[in-house]
């Protein structure tokens, strides 16, 4: 998860994802976010994809419970998240690590969370509005982002 002006929230699970453990990332990750704001005046709305997980009646359950608002994403949309940004810059740097095994993987991938400059994360989220702005100006086709 990434959050303007902190560092990337990193959850490993070896599991295959399903709508309880996202429930349970909710309640772990998210839930932090919402309840620990600086200013009243600066209220995130949380952004995700339309993967079925997300869409899940336990996880909508769990956001209304929370009363944490989400963008309403369309379906068959261009993927813009920026978090898809740091996925890449995150496998990057910890596939150059050669991990040899699991916990040294797990181990890699924590070490260089902490390592991306929070600097790209605020850019990348402060670029939201352009990139909506490209799709809009392409009609929905594909654009740099």
């Amino acid at each position: 998860m990434i959050t303007k002006n902190k560092k990337l929230d990193i959850k490993i699970f070896t599991e295959i994802m399903d709508a309880d453990i996202f429930t349970n990332i909710i309640e772990e990750k998210v839930k932090s976010i919402y309840s620990n704001l600086d200013d009243a005046t600066i209220y995130p709305i949380y952004q995700q994809d339309n993967d079925p997980k997300h869409k899940s009646k336990k996880a909508k359950e769990k956001f209304k419970e929370l009363n944490i608002p989400i963008i309403d994403w369309p379906s068959c949309s261009p993927d813009l998240n920026p978090i898809e940004n740091i996925w890449r810059l995150l496998k990057i740097k910890v596939n150059r690590r050669r991990a040899k095994t699991v916990e040294e993987f797990k181990k890699y991938i924590i070490e260089e969370s902490l390592l991306i400059d929070i600097k790209i994360i605020n850019s990348l989220i402060d670029s939201m509005p352009s990139r909506l702005q490209s799709v809009i100006d392409n009609n929905g086709l594909h654009t740099k982002y």
